[in-house]
């Protein structure tokens, strides 16, 4: 990136565009540009720097900061100060400090924070620490809840459920062409396993042994009303049946097709 002189970034405009300043491992230096802050004094930013101070427009000698002002008893999130006029070490070492406050947070704690992060751009110091922490124990909790199940997996009735669901919604299932593939669907009510279950149990009951869920109308959704506990040979005679009428309606359109009379049948019905 090039500046120019003249170019303004925060509070600081470009004087001096060509400027190196020493760089960890980089013997050519890292390039800078020196600048005048509103308030009139010259200080040096590199490049790097300077991109993030035009995102920002806060930058400047330094002098910004002592322009900040808070009181005592003003509120930064959860916070309320109780000393506005505290040095923060910075690296642990007193010969570098920079300007902060002592607050006293809702939860009671008392903690000490720099004016940057109390009034800076990212205003980071809403709390002792406190909110950070509800926040994280609120997402661990909404992860659990997602990974949780309804708790109705050990259920007899949870893999008839399934099974149901399965059969009409799962393109990859074996049986989804003789169920959803032929428009058979399970009614929005069901779709909650603990709704399936508590109308199954008060309808028809807990599922005999060797028995399992049909519907009365072959045609039909799974839907209340629509189902009884069936054994194997029972639905299997409904599936063959179901596949005889259809063969009987193939049948019988190709035999009106064949004598011309599939057309006006169609008219006469459309009429």
């Amino acid at each position: 990136m090039a500046v120019e002189v003249g170019e303004r970034f925060g509070r600081g405009v470009v004087t001096d565009a060509d400027v190196r300043v020493p760089g960890k491992g980089n013997p050519h230096g890292t390039r800078a540009a020196r600048l005048r802050c509103d308030c009139g004094n010259e200080y040096t930013a590199t490049l790097g720097n300077l991109l993030a101070t035009k995102r920002t427009p806060t930058g400047s000698c330094g002098c910004l900061h002592t322009f900040v002002t808070i009181e005592t008893g003003q509120r930064y999130g959860r916070g309320v100060v109780i000393d506005p006029d505290v040095r923060i070490l910075v690296n642990g070492t007193a010969r570098t400090s920079v300007r902060g406050a002592r607050l006293r947070c809702d939860c009671g704690n008392e903690y000490e924070t720099t004016l940057s992060n109390l009034r800076g751009t990212r205003r980071s110091a809403k709390s002792c620490g406190c909110l950070a922490a509800e926040q994280a124990r609120a997402n661990i909790r909404r992860a659990h809840e997602k990974q949780r199940t309804h708790g109705l997996t050990e259920h007899p009735l949870y893999v008839t459920w399934n099974a149901m669901r399965s059969r009409c919604e799962n393109r990859n299932h074996h049986a989804y062409p003789d169920y959803g593939g032929r428009g058979i669907e399970v009614c929005p009510e069901w779709h909650d396993p603990a709704v399936f279950i508590a109308d199954i149990e008060r309808e028809i009951g807990p599922r005999p042994p060797g028995m399992t869920l049909n519907r009365i109308d072959n045609n039909g959704n799974y839907e209340p009303g629509n189902v009884e506990w069936a054994d194997r040979g029972r639905q299997t005679a409904n599936r063959r049946r179901l596949r005889e009428l259809e063969a009987e309606r193939v049948a019988a359109r190709a035999l009106l097709a064949e004598h011309g009379l599939l057309a006006e049948l169609q008219r006469r019905l459309g009429s």
